[in-house]
């Protein structure tokens, strides 16, 4: 063997491919086991921190969350009442000044004088509106109340003329629908002398029958419809204003 000649084992040991492949082998188990450890300690962690987030989450009897709930619950409840009255006060802005509000059904009246109903339906369309309807009792001692005079009136023409009409043997509304209330007086409506085909309501006492005016108050009668009364009343739906 010459100086410039490496030993046989040293030679065995670069090309053997057995023992380079064991080194490789090695080395990965060695980066994949410190991967690992490093993963479980991550995951300890993170499982640890969910874990007190869940039970900080749980106030106690007395807690501070439990305070700030009911605070957070009894302010909704005042904002909800200031919302409600903020918001009755835009659907009243939306009612011209010359019509009157109803907040229960949310509509805009203006009372109008001395018409029969072919006039009083003109007169409402060309403000957007149309001949009240009456569907529940509420409403008719409200119109009731709204067009009082507090002086007994005549029994033909002193009265409130609502917005329907016979149509062949039955009452409509204006809007086409059908009645789902009505509140006639005793006897009616009977159609004297077959010409009563509109409404009007009785909303104050009448003259020669203070005695039975109790009977008569808010109550309708049949009338032709040709007939002016003395008042009515247009409504038409209150817009939210934003």
């Amino acid at each position: 063997m010459n100086d410039f000649e490496e030993p046989i084992y040293s030679q065995r040991l670069k090309s053997d491919p057995d023992l380079e492949c064991q080194s490789d082998r090695k080395a990965i188990h060695l980066i994949v086991g410190f991967i690992l450890v490093l993963a479980l300690g991550a995951a300890t962690i993170s499982g640890y921190s969910i874990i007190q987030l869940e039970r900080s989450e749980l106030p106690s009897e007395q807690s501070e969350v439990e305070k700030s709930v009911h605070l957070e619950t009894y302010s909704e409840s005042r904002s909800l009442e200031a919302l409600q009255v903020i918001s009755a006060e835009r659907i009243a802005e939306s009612c011209a000044k010359s019509w009157h509000y109803d907040m229960k059904h949310q509509m805009c009246y203006k009372k109008i004088y001395n018409v029969a109903y072919d006039d009083a339906l003109r007169r409402c369309a060309r403000m957007g509106a149309h001949i009240v309807k009456i569907d529940n009792q509420q409403k008719n001692s409200i119109i009731r109340e709204f067009t009082s005079s507090g002086l007994p009136n005549d029994l033909k023409s002193g009265n409130v003329l609502l917005g329907a009409r016979k149509k062949r043997t039955y009452f409509v509304w204006d809007d086409g629908s059908q009645f789902s209330y009505h509140r006639w007086a005793e006897n009616e409506p009977n159609n004297r002398w077959g010409v009563e085909a509109c409404i009007a309501m009785y909303s104050d006492p009448i003259i020669g029958l203070e005695d039975l005016s109790n009977d008569y108050i808010s109550r309708w009668n049949d009338v032709p419809c040709d007939q002016a009364q003395r008042i009515t009343v247009c409504e038409k739906r209150a817009q939210i204003q934003n």
